[in-house]
């Protein structure tokens, strides 16, 4: 009985280390696209990758804004009257980006970036955030991935909250 405790309770210690306490952690790298690029590049990128929900956008190596799948669809390609496409086939990224964004330092916990998400424009709630480091942009956190996270800490920390039934 007792090594039945005591084997519960280094598994709860166990699965209190994998609590997720950064952005690095959870960033995935998504390649960003240069404000000097065309329309039909970023159009291209979303038509090829469906999971792509928001891109990045450097200018000289800096993060400079974002171009969201669903804005840049409705108000760029389709547009008002349904010829977008035609008007911004040839203009770059430096017209159509939205400099609007949330950008973080990967040492971020995951608590602070959800309270600044939950913070955030309604409109701009679900855009992906971008996570910088030393060298500059290293990836990007959908906010599904923020709040699996979160989900998970909460739940090994109830887990590990009473040793004896978890």
């Amino acid at each position: 009985m007792l090594s039945k405790y005591l084997e519960v309770i280094a598994q709860r210690q166990e699965a209190n280390k994998e609590l997720i306490c950064c952005a690095r952690q959870i960033t995935r790298y998504v390649p960003p696209v240069s404000v000097e690029d065309r329309a039909i590049v970023v159009l291209n990128m979303f038509l090829s990758d469906s999971g792509l929900f928001c891109l990045p956008v450097l200018r000289r190596g800096k993060l400079c804004g974002l171009l969201n799948r669903h804005r840049f669809m409705e108000e760029h390609m389709i547009g008002k009257f349904g010829i977008g496409h035609s008007l911004n086939y040839y203009k770059t990224v430096e017209t159509l980006h939205d400099d609007t964004f949330l950008q973080v330092d990967a040492e971020t916990s995951i608590e602070q970036i959800a309270a600044k998400v939950h913070a955030r424009d309604r409109i701009r709630m679900y855009d992906d955030i971008f996570i910088t480091g030393e060298n500059g942009y290293l990836g990007v956190v959908s906010v599904i991935d923020l709040l699996n996270a979160v989900m998970q800490n909460n739940l090994t920390l109830a887990i590990g909250a009473n040793p004896l039934s978890g």
